[in-house]
């Protein structure tokens, strides 16, 4: 995600057992999502704080990163952060699913994913054609344990980040495609984001204007170079807020 009206210093960071960071998601792998609520995303924003003092931070994560990032904020409301964008990101757990028929398929596909991840000792992704790194098991078990138990929150059962959004205060854009039908649809972002009430939350619907792209779903939000104009809309939000 590139715009020509984002200044200041720009990291490009993959999650770890994503893009070039290790461990590869194999059978050996133990990161949990817990992993990148707790360290990844808590030790890059201080990390990148550190090296640029005088800057404020924006954190811009797409799927995983964006929801994780919000899990990080909730245990840690105080962490060098100054803006968050959320790109494509929701959580999928019965509180913020009303209709039963939906819900009974998402949990399906939960326990589908976490199955696979059984038998094959990771989520085969790429072979797939689901995504573009294969996910190690114990992440994909927790996003089912988080499915199966209605709690989006820690391994242990301590953090309960759905509860804790409230400690938020750091403002959030969340940004989704209206073809996004399968994975984060306009409607449940807006669900899940409500629980950061003390959040000055903000919501963009890739589509529902005139002079939209169309046709943009959970991946082209990212990748499609249609949709520069709003990677510019993007930055100057941030910019605003920051």
């Amino acid at each position: 995600l590139r715009s020509t009206k984002m200044n200041g210093m720009r990291w490009l960071v993959d999650l770890r057992g994503h893009g070039d960071s290790p461990p590869e998601p194999d059978s050996a792998s133990k990161t949990s999502y817990d992993d990148y609520v707790f360290g990844d995303i808590p030790m890059l924003a201080r990390h990148v704080k550190a090296q640029h003092p005088e800057l404020p931070v924006a954190f811009i994560g797409h799927s995983l990163s964006g929801h994780a990032s919000i899990a990080s904020l909730s245990v840690e409301p105080d962490l060098p952060i100054d803006a968050v964008v959320s790109l494509a990101a929701n959580v999928w757990i019965k509180q913020l699913e009303p209709s039963l028929p939906r819900w009974a398929l998402k949990f399906l596909i939960m326990n589908l994913f976490s199955l696979t991840a059984t038998v094959a000792g990771r989520y085969p992704a790429r072979a797939l054609r689901m995504g573009s790194d294969d996910e190690a098991a114990p992440y994909v078990h927790q996003l089912a344990h988080f499915a199966r138990n209605n709690f989006w929150g820690s391994r242990c059962g301590y953090q309960n980040y759905l509860e804790n959004m409230s400690q938020i205060t750091t403002p959030i854009l969340s940004v989704v495609g209206t073809a996004d039908t399968w994975m984060c649809q306009p409607k449940w972002a807006e669900r899940w984001l409500q629980h950061a009430v003390n959040s000055e939350v903000e919501y963009r619907v890739v589509g529902t204007r005139d002079d939209d792209p169309q046709g943009i779903d959970h991946m082209k939000l990212v990748t499609d170079l249609r949709m520069k104009p709003i990677w510019d809309e993007i930055a100057r939000w941030v910019l605003d807020k920051v």
